[in-house]
């Protein structure tokens, strides 16, 4: 009792932990699920080009199921094998960037995962317009469409989760 009127903490407890507990933010469910998507995306890039590259199989490289786990994941065609050491690593350090930047509530990893989804939503809703009007088919396959409408749709749930939870990142109404 003496240690506190005398200004002292109590035991346990230090100015430095009450100053964190009062820093700490909340992470809402939709940052940390996105943020987890960020790290499996990043993972399964990463994956594809271990596969890739110590298999050097052109049959796993061209299976349909690895094209659409690489287009759902990197948000593009598996890359020409020359270029495969240089963009795969680049790309699964971005995704894991992004998401330890979303997981620890960093405004600018907001701001960027905003950005390339909205902004892959939008190149793609354009062209759905574009070649619509002309009514010339951007696809080959309905896999190949399927798989894009569903990339289209998941980066317009994470923009706008990620537009609503602007509070948890710091920023007001």
């Amino acid at each position: 009792m003496s240690e506190q009127r005398a200004g002292m903490n109590p035991v346990g407890s230090s100015p430095y932990r009450e100053r964190h507990a009062q820093q700490r933010k909340e992470r809402p469910l939709s940052v940390t699920l996105i943020a987890m998507f960020q790290f499996s995306r990043a993972a399964a890039v990463l994956l594809i080009f271990l596969f890739t590259s110590v298999f050097h199989d052109e049959a796993f490289g061209s299976a349909i199921g690895v094209k659409v786990l690489t287009y759902i994941a990197a948000r593009q065609p598996l890359p020409p094998a020359a270029l495969l050491p240089i963009i795969m690593p680049l790309i699964a350090a971005y995704l894991s960037t992004t998401g330890f930047g979303l997981w620890f509530l960093k405004k600018w990893a907001r701001n960027l995962v905003m950005i390339t989804s909205g902004g892959t939503a939008v190149l793609w809703i354009r062209a759905f317009i574009y070649y619509g009007a002309i009514n010339e088919p951007i696809f080959k396959s309905d896999l190949q469409r399927q798989t894009v409408i569903f990339v289209v749709l998941l980066d317009i749930v994470v923009f706008v989760y990620l537009y609503m939870e602007g509070r948890a990142f710091g920023e007001s109404d």
